[in-house]
């Protein structure tokens, strides 16, 4: 299972139900829960390959987004 939440709120802005928690999987939800509520001020991750694997994808096509900073994503 892979969630994103409110950090204010604590209401869950999107998750997904998955066999593997891959960048792929995470970032689909992420895109469903920007759909929905737009872009986060910051994401908090827990550090797990597969948020690690979105940002080094990110930062090799030149296009950071969203860059972690230790935890914090922003």
């Amino acid at each position: 299972m892979m969630a994103y939440l409110d950090d204010a709120s604590r209401l869950v802005v999107g998750y997904g139900v998955f066999d593997n928690a891959t960048a792929e999987n995470a970032i689909r939800v992420l895109r469903e829960a920007m759909d929905n509520y737009g872009k986060p001020e910051s994401i908090l991750t827990d550090r797990g390959s597969s948020s690690m694997l979105q940002q080094e994808r990110r930062e090799q096509k030149g296009n950071p987004g969203l860059r972690n900073s230790l935890r914090r994503m922003v």
